[in-house]
């Protein structure tokens, strides 16, 4: 009866299950981990689940997340803080969970859900933003600004660092410019003054969270996106050229906003030293105690300190260096995932790290799907200045997506053999 039930209605139900994920993942942990286990628990009872899995075990991108997760996995044996490697080792378990699950049932993943998927999330990322506009005007009594949006009332309300939370608007960003760049192959002009709106408010709201990563993020792609769909040199510049004026007009409007990109040119690249610290000159301490570490012996290099163990060493890095002491005793990690993960695993591990980006970027330019390619240079590009694996907020929509866009990639691949 269950079954049937769910046959009959999967796409509904799944439509459901990805709303009530997307708005955890945003507010609560504990309800996102519950979601989670909804999806896994739906897909469990479809049929086509069992009928695909021999595809599944053969599947290049099931296999590079399996050997990332053992990867993972592994380097906790030689942990020596267990504590922690379990914390790191649960909070990458949707690594492997859900690609597992989601491109077992690709068939599901069809062009048309992958737009509704993607609706659904816009819809559920701009409510939360223009909500917490109001809920931020409604808690100040001064002059609105970056402090009274994001630091004092937003997080507050959200409980999200700001980076992951402009992380999932930049990519709504690209969403919305790869439907602008559709309608302008089809010359469909009709619903243009829609879109184009809603993909400024995307720059605004990466303005008043006061990313600088994300926002450059969006803007390099959507350039990109613009030449490679488009192939009209001249309009990428006039977009490129416009967006870099409503930035400049927005740091003349906002202050404070001005000072947090200024800070990036007028620090000395120098780490910390007692209260002296900003976010330019704390990641200059965390990439050099990163690579100091890395380079430190040859079984570090291959194989890593061992993912329990990496917050522990650079606490004492930051202390053996006389540094500030808001590095450690904030526990402040590698902020970059790329380092965070050669830390923690080795050069396997970040080879493994890497193929989770290479791989999928190669079959997105092979059959054109530029949107999937916007995603991955994204993620890659915020990973940069961000361990985004370290936080559940990161990790999870990392593996939602790329799952969603791996099943997609199998769908479309297997639907060509067919035809």
């Amino acid at each position: 009866m269950i079954v049937k039930l769910l046959k009959n209605n999967e796409s509904s139900i799944f439509y459901m299950l990805c709303l009530f994920f997307f708005i955890s993942l945003i507010f609560s942990i504990k309800l996102n981990n519950l979601a989670i286990g909804l999806i896994l628990l739906y897909f469990l009872f479809r049929e086509n689940m069992y009928k695909n899995f021999k595809f599944k075990i053969i599947n290049p991108f099931f296999i590079i997340y399996l050997f990332y997760g053992l990867c993972v996995l592994f380097s906790l044996v030689y942990s020596s803080n267990l504590e922690q490697g379990v914390k790191l080792l649960e909070r990458n378990a949707s690594l492997a969970l859900l690609p597992f699950i989601l491109v077992t049932n690709y068939d599901l993943i069809t062009k048309s859900a992958l737009q509704k998927i993607m609706n659904i999330f816009s819809c559920v990322i701009f409510a939360v933003m223009l909500a917490s506009i109001v809920y931020c005007l409604y808690k100040s009594d001064y002059i609105f600004s970056i402090s009274t949006f994001y630091r004092d009332n937003l997080i507050q309300l959200t409980h999200i660092h700001s980076p992951y939370l402009a992380l999932f608007i930049s990519f709504v960003g690209l969403w919305l410019v790869n439907i602008i760049t559709d309608h302008l192959i089809s010359r469909n002009y009709r619903e243009l003054y829609l879109y184009i709106p809603f993909y400024l408010l995307s720059i605004f709201f990466n303005l008043l969270l006061a990313t600088r990563i994300t926002l450059l993020g969006l803007l390099f792609i959507s350039f990109l996106l613009l030449i490679i769909k488009l192939k009209k040199i001249k309009l990428s510049i006039i977009f490129l050229i416009g967006a870099t004026m409503l930035v400049l007009i927005s740091f003349k409007m906002m202050p404070t906003l001005f000072t947090r990109y200024t800070e990036i040119i007028e620090t000395s690249l120098n780490p910390p030293l007692g209260d002296n610290h900003n976010s330019v000159n704390m990641r200059v301490a965390h990439w050099q105690c990163a690579v100091e570490l890395i380079s430190e012996d040859y079984f570090t290099f291959f194989f890593g300190t061992g993912i329990g163990d990496t917050q522990d060493l650079m606490n004492l890095c930051y202390k053996s260096h006389g540094w500030s002491w808001v590095l450690y005793e904030y526990n402040y990690n590698c902020h970059s995932q790329i380092l965070q993960t050669f830390l923690g695993q080795g050069v396997i591990g970040f080879l493994l790290y890497m193929l989770l980006f290479l791989y999928p970027i190669y079959y997105s330019i092979k059959h054109k799907m530029y949107f999937v390619l916007s995603f991955y240079l994204l993620f890659f590009i915020c990973s940069a200045t961000e361990s985004t694996f370290n936080n559940q907020k990161g990790v999870v929509f990392f593996a939602f997506f790329s799952a969603i866009f791996m099943s997609y990639i199998v769908n479309y691949i297997k639907s060509k053999k067919v035809e």
